[in-house]
């Protein structure tokens, strides 16, 4: 099972479980993970799956502030596989993946 955990900003400490969904994470009410932080999109950044992978990955849906993954800037559209561990910020908020394979 992989999740998201925030780490900082309005909503640290929360845990999202990914499993093989879509998650959407911005401003806006409608997204999986509500963030309220000025410099984060209403629609900032998706999570999803890759059966094909069996991974997750990360993509900057067209943000204004932009996603790092490790310290480096995501190109708008590009696609990201994440690893276990990796450090996502986005805005003032820093969330990290994990999975643990069974």
């Amino acid at each position: 099972m992989a999740f998201l955990v925030i780490l900082s900003g309005p909503a640290r400490g929360r845990r999202v479980d990914l499993a093989e969904r879509l998650v959407m994470i911005g401003r806006d009410k409608t997204c999986t993970i509500t963030i309220r932080d000025d410099h984060i999109s209403r629609r900032h950044i998706q999570i999803g799956y890759d059966r094909r992978r069996d991974r997750h990955f990360a993509v900057d849906v067209g943000s204004t502030n932009g996603v790092t993954v490790n310290g480096t800037r995501l190109q708008r559209g590009a696609l990201r596989l994440l690893d276990d561990g990796d450090l996502i910020e986005v805005g003032y908020s820093r969330l990290r993946y994990a999975r643990n394979r069974g």
